[in-house]
């Protein structure tokens, strides 16, 4: 099942750990308006998804669900950070010894 953009931008808040007070006062809207679109239960403008997409420094067709959602760190990292995170566990699951060389 396909998310809606508020449980999108929800979850991208969350993630930044920016309160939907922060957001809606960044954005210029009431806190209600933000919880109401997160929440299904209110539409929003398309200008008013571009800024929240701003604030949160995410591609505003991330939000709208024309791209696949991807987290702040794929967004910095790419595939290359879960990869190494997947193996420094594996590597702690064997007694590897993590370290500098």
């Amino acid at each position: 099942m396909k998310d809606h953009p508020g449980a999108r931008v929800r979850r991208v808040r969350r993630m930044l750990e920016i309160t939907p007070t922060e957001l809606a006062a960044k954005v210029g809207v009431s806190t209600g308006h933000i919880t109401g679109f997160e929440s299904g239960t209110r539409t929003i403008s398309g200008s008013l998804l571009a800024r929240i997409a701003d604030e949160l420094d995410v591609p505003v067709e991330e939000l709208s669900g024309d791209e696949p959602f991807q987290s702040p760190v794929d967004r910095a990292y790419g595939d290359g950070f879960h990869a190494g995170y997947e193996q420094a566990l594996a590597d702690a699951a064997n007694g590897t010894e993590i370290g500098n060389d």
